[in-house]
C-alpha cells in the first residue's frame, strides 16, 4: 500500500510539471503570433501609405484630363454651334448676289468714266472750235465795220450797188460766225453737264464698289473659316483629341478606382489583424 501511495504521488507530481510546461510553451507561441500580427500590420500600413503616395499623383492628373475632356468638348460644340448659325448656303447665295451687284457698279463705273472722258473730248474740241469761230465772227465784224467806214456819197449807182451787196455778204458772214460759235457754245454747255452729271455718277458707284467690295472680302473671310470641309477637318481633329485624352482619363480613373479599393481592403485587413492582435494580448492577461 506504502507503494502505491508514492507512485501515485509521483504521477501526480509529474502532471502537475508537464501542465505548466506545455503552459510556458502556449504563451510563448502567443507571443510569437502577436510579434508576427505586429510585423504584419506595419507591413500592411507601409503598403498603404505606398498607395496613397501614388494616389496623390494619379489624382490630379486625373482631374486635369477631365477638365481637359471638358475643354476640348465645348471648344468643339462652339466650332459646330457657330457654324450651324453661319448657316453657309445662305452666305454663298449672299456672296453671289453681291459680287452681282459689284460687276454692275463697276460696269456702271467704266461706263461713266467713258462719258466723262468723251465728254472731255467734246468740251475741248468744241472749245477750241467756238474759239475759232468768235476769232472769225470779231474779224468779220471788224471788216464790216471798216466797210461801213466808206464814204459812198461819191460813188457811182453801180459802185454803190456793188458797195452795198459786199455789206450784205460781210453780215451773212459775221451771221455765220456767231451761229457757229453759239452751237459750239451750247456744245460745251451741253458736255459740261453730261460731264457733271457723270462725275457724280462716278462717285455714286465707285462708293457703291467699295462698299460692296468691303462687304465681299469680309463674307469671303468668314466663309473660309467656315468653309463646310475646313470645318468638318477641325471637329474630326477635336473629336480625336477628345478620344485620346478620355481614353487617357479613363485609364486614370480605372487606376484610381483601383488603388482606392485597396486602400480600402487593406485598411479593413489592417483593422481585422488589430483585433486579432488585441484578442491574443487578452489571452496573455487572463493567463
Amino acid at each position: 500500500m506504502k507503494r502505491i501511495a508514492i507512485l501515485l504521488l509521483i504521477s501526480l507530481l509529474t502532471l502537475g510539471v508537464s501542465a505548466q510546461e506545455n503552459e510556458k510553451q502556449d504563451k510563448s507561441v502567443i507571443k510569437s503570433e502577436i510579434k508576427d500580427l505586429d510585423k504584419l500590420i506595419k507591413d500592411q500600413i507601409k503598403e498603404v501609405e505606398k498607395i496613397e503616395k501614388s494616389l496623390s499623383t494619379v489624382r490630379p492628373e486625373l482631374e486635369q484630363a477631365k477638365r481637359d475632356v471638358s475643354l476640348l468638348e465645348e471648344r468643339r460644340d462652339s466650332i459646330k454651334a457657330s457654324a450651324d448659325a453661319f448657316d453657309y448656303p445662305s452666305k454663298k447665295a449672299e456672296y453671289k448676289s453681291l459680287k452681282k451687284e459689284f460687276s454692275k457698279a463697276e460696269k456702271s463705273k467704266k461706263k461713266a468714266e467713258k462719258t466723262i472722258s468723251k465728254s472731255e473730248e467734246k468740251i475741248s474740241a468744241s472749245t477750241s472750235e467756238a474759239a475759232i469761230a468768235q476769232k472769225s465772227r470779231s474779224d468779220a465784224e471788224t471788216n464790216l465795220s471798216q466797210h461801213r467806214s466808206t464814204n459812198t456819197d461819191s460813188l457811182g449807182i453801180d459802185a454803190k450797188k456793188a458797195h452795198a451787196s459786199k455789206d450784205k455778204d460781210i453780215e451773212k458772214t459775221v451771221s455765220g460766225h456767231t451761229k457757229n460759235a453759239k452751237k459750239h457754245e451750247k456744245a460745251i454747255e451741253k458736255y459740261t453737264e453730261l460731264k457733271t452729271e457723270a462725275t457724280t455718277q462716278l462717285t455714286e458707284y465707285t462708293s457703291k464698289a467699295e462698299s460692296l467690295e468691303t462687304q465681299m472680302n469680309e463674307l469671303q473671310r468668314q466663309m473660309e473659316m467656315n468653309d463646310p470641309k475646313i470645318i468638318e477637318k477641325e471637329l474630326n481633329g477635336y473629336e480625336k483629341r477628345i478620344s485620346e485624352r478620355q481614353s487617357e482619363a479613363d485609364d486614370l480613373q480605372l487606376e484610381f478606382d483601383q488603388k482606392t479599393a485597396n486602400v480600402a481592403e487593406k485598411h479593413d485587413f489592417i483593422e481585422e489583424k488589430k483585433k486579432e492582435k488585441e484578442e491574443k494580448q487578452s489571452m496573455l492577461r487572463r493567463d
